[in-house]
């Protein structure tokens, strides 16, 4: 057997046995079970890395374990995740590492929720928007449906089973986010106010947050302030284009061209590109940001975000110009001793 073959032999064999294998530790307090298999293309591995990278350490604290298969729990729901007394639950047959990504992150926000819920609620801001958010909905929708709202059950915060089945059956959620499609960042955020906290945190960990905090600022406000990581990478891992960059210098400028790829389908994570990131590009080039200061621009912020109004800004041009040195400013000595020390210097150069 020659070297190929004998790497790929090695490689079929780690794969299969991946695949084969049922428990996957997260960490000293979590494991992953797989009870029933993934599908093929799901790497289980990266999935957790991306996790651990990501995510706040709180969403962690206080899970027991991860299962993934087949629950009487999930099907009897209707659902294809949740967190139950401190386990989360997926459904296995999953249709990519993203939708995966999704499922796992809406349930570790629920943790993180339930361990930092007074520092979340405690000055009622993101309660308060939710509420407001949730009248404005009552507002839209009596004049759609033909049966009379229990508008009291639109100020209640908290799940309530009746309620959900009444937005998801009865009212159905194509009603409401085309009766109020700015409103809420999907129409299941509207199910209750911890619903409605998951779904952001959802949205700004797997997706950069700029849907979030277009729809819901206050809920971006609170979440970005609970993100201590010095750079967010929206890409997760997947298998994404990758923004194209170029840098040109000539002189005492440097031109930098940024080019977003388009979105294709609304499932595809958001991307966008700042000063900040300019910035931050900059630094691992090497260029001395002192020594310049930005001179032109088209756009301060490009995204692959787009709405019926405003299209999405996917090219864009940073100038960056370094100022001229100022000379130094030199005043003649007015003094005797220094003419003289000048005259002296001067016959000594010259000689004999």
């Amino acid at each position: 057997m020659n070297r190929t073959n004998l790497i790929k032999t090695i490689q079929k064999s780690a794969n299969k046995a991946l695949q084969e294998k049922k428990v996957f530790h997260f960490n000293r307090d979590i494991d992953f079970i797989v009870k029933n298999p993934l599908p093929k293309e799901i790497d289980i591995l990266k999935i957790i890395a991306l996790l651990k990278n990501n995510l706040p350490p709180d969403c962690f604290q206080g899970t027991r374990n991860v299962y993934f298969g087949q629950f009487e729990k999930l099907k009897k729901r209707k659902l294809t995740a949740l967190h139950h007394e401190g386990s989360i639950y997926i459904d296995n047959n999953v249709n990519s590492e993203k939708d995966l990504l999704d499922d796992l992150i809406h349930e570790f926000a629920h943790r993180y929720e339930e361990n930092n819920a007074e520092k979340l609620y405690e000055d009622g801001i993101i309660t308060n928007e939710f509420l407001g958010k949730r009248n404005r909905l009552f507002d839209l929708l009596k004049q759609e449906v033909d049966f009379e709202l229990p508008y009291f059950d639109f100020l209640n915060t908290e799940y309530d089973q009746e309620f959900d089945k009444m937005l998801y059956q009865k009212i159905g959620y194509k009603l409401v986010k085309n009766v109020a499609p700015t409103l809420f960042i999907r129409p299941y955020a509207a199910t209750s106010l911890r619903e409605y906290f998951a779904t952001g945190f959802e949205d700004y960990f797997l997706n950069g947050g700029l849907q979030l905090k277009q729809v819901s600022p206050l809920l971006y406000n609170k979440i970005r302030a609970i993100d201590n990581r010095e750079m967010f990478k929206p890409q997760w891992g997947f298998k994404m284009k990758e923004i194209k960059i170029s840098k040109k210098k000539s002189g005492n400028k440097i031109t930098v061209n940024v080019e977003l790829p388009a979105r294709k389908f609304v499932h595809e994570p958001i991307m966008e590109f700042s000063n900040t990131d300019l910035i931050n590009y900059l630094k691992e080039e090497g260029i001395n940001l002192k020594e310049y200061k930005i001179s032109e621009g088209t756009e301060s912020v490009l995204t692959s975000y787009a709405t019926k109004t405003n299209p999405p800004r996917l090219k864009g041009t940073r100038t960056m110009i370094k100022p001229p040195a100022r000379k130094a400013r030199t005043t003649k000595k007015m003094n005797k001793e220094a003419d003289l020390s000048f005259n002296n210097t001067d016959i000594e150069q010259k000689g004999d």
